[in-house]
């Protein structure tokens, strides 16, 4: 019995002790920190708020250049910052503002509208880039109405359409005042901003026909022009503070009253066969030209003349159906010499690339044009790319090491619409469409 009581009690103590070394287990050291509880994570990251985000400048004069503000703030927990303000219309300018702005901070963009040269509903934008991981382009809407402040007839410009270098040719327009109260306008002159070339282009005089309320400007070219499209703006003083100056716009399309749809023909070294190109030659209607003759330095270049294709559904010529199309006989430049230029059209046979002579090879064509500068043309067909027109390797799209490392260069701009693209390495032309001059 007493055996039995010994061994509950060494069974009692022998489980009072277990519990004790558990405790003992559990309770934390003496001078150990507890850890803190874990709780979300707070992400710092930039925000923009741009008040407004649609910029109304309600009804202005033509001339007026309003000036609006949005405001651009900061409401994020890092650090703003603002890469580029961007508008795809010259007519917008906006101000640079702080390129850092720090959580709360704000700045405020002016945004300016130049209504020269624009009438009617103003629908634009400028776009903010910034580091906001969230929206990192935001627009911003440009809306407003810009009203004329003088209308012109029978338009708000001076259009001639096509005119020869040798041409006098006057056109004008009737300017009335549809501001609210009478306007006195005086002839400054040509933008000083344009080239001296285009500003020589023409003779400005401004009439009074009632004071204050309609006056007449008149434009007249002064020969010899040059080539091309001269645009000049015709600056008009007012006595307006708010409009201090109307502008009426005056172009011209100048080319010879002889000229070939283009004086160089390029063909690439690593082409292997023979081509076919279309040349036309350009002239006046009421000045007809017929070709004599066509020669070339180099057996391996040719030309002959190809006969009128005429339409069997219309009975039009080519050239009648190609004018009729032309910019020339659009509304836009309604004009009396609308149609005025007609053409003659030649094949022009061209060797393969590897076989131009160093130094290019020429196709003459001689006209019955008693004028010197159009009773014989050239035409240049060469194999070496002209150095101002040649391109640079295009490189392939750098990765974001690259771009650490060093910037990409960037890939030269496309020739002018005059001079023709060289042929790709890895292709052979086929028959080519007529290779027509930018002005028609």
């Amino acid at each position: 019995m007493e055996s039995r009581k010994l061994q509950l009690s060494v069974g009692v103590c022998a489980v009072l002790v277990g519990f004790s070394l558990a405790f003992a287990q559990d309770k934390e050291p003496a001078g150990r920190p507890t850890p803190p509880a874990a709780g979300p994570l707070t992400l710092r990251i930039p925000q923009l708020e741009v008040t407004p985000t649609e910029l109304d400048y309600g009804q202005v004069w033509h001339g007026e250049n309003p000036i609006g503000e949005v405001v651009l703030k900061n409401t994020g927990t890092a650090p703003l910052e603002i890469i580029k303000i961007t508008a795809r219309c010259g007519c917008v300018q906006a101000n640079k503002p702080k390129s850092l702005l720090a959580p709360g901070e704000f700045d405020v963009l002016k945004i300016q509208y130049k209504s020269r040269n624009r009438v009617g509903q103003i629908r634009r934008g400028v776009t903010i880039q910034t580091n906001d991981p969230k929206q990192p382009l935001t627009r911003v809407k440009l809306t407003g109405e810009v009203k004329e402040i003088v209308e012109g007839e029978p338009g708000h410009s001076i259009a001639f359409g096509y005119v020869t270098i040798d041409e006098r040719v006057t056109k004008s327009v009737d300017l009335t005042v549809v501001y609210d109260e009478k306007l006195f306008l005086k002839l400054k002159g040509p933008d000083e901003k344009v080239a001296p070339s285009a500003r020589d282009a023409y003779e400005l005089k401004l009439e009074e026909i009632e004071p204050g309320v309609k006056y007449r400007l008149t434009a007249t070219t002064r020969p010899p022009l040059k080539p091309g499209v001269p645009t000049i703006d015709a600056i008009l003083e007012t006595d307006l503070e708010r409009v201090p100056e109307v502008a009426v716009g005056v172009r011209a399309i100048v080319k010879p009253r002889v000229s070939l749809s283009t004086s160089r023909y390029y063909v690439s070294p690593r082409l292997n066969r023979a081509t076919q190109r279309i040349l036309r030659l350009y002239y006046l209607t009421a000045q007809p030209v017929e070709i004599t003759r066509i020669e070339s330095d180099y057996a391996g270049v040719a030309g002959e003349l190809r006969p009128p294709r005429v339409n069997p559904k219309t009975g039009e010529s080519s050239a009648q159906a190609d004018e009729k199309n032309s910019p020339a006989s659009r509304p836009a430049l309604s004009t009396p010499t609308a149609g005025r230029f007609s053409f003659h059209e030649i094949t022009v046979q061209l060797p393969p690339g590897k076989d131009i002579p160093k130094g290019g090879a020429k196709l003459f064509v001689y006209t019955d044009d008693p004028d010197p500068r159009y009773s014989k043309l050239v035409v240049v067909i060469t194999n070496e790319q002209s150095q101002r027109y040649s391109r640079r390797p295009v490189q392939r799209r750098p990765s974001a090491t690259d771009r650490a490392a060093e910037p990409a260069q960037e890939p030269s701009a496309e020739p002018p619409a005059d001079v023709e693209k060289p042929d790709k390495p890895d292709q052979e032309p086929q028959q080519r469409k007529p290779d027509k001059p930018t002005d028609p």
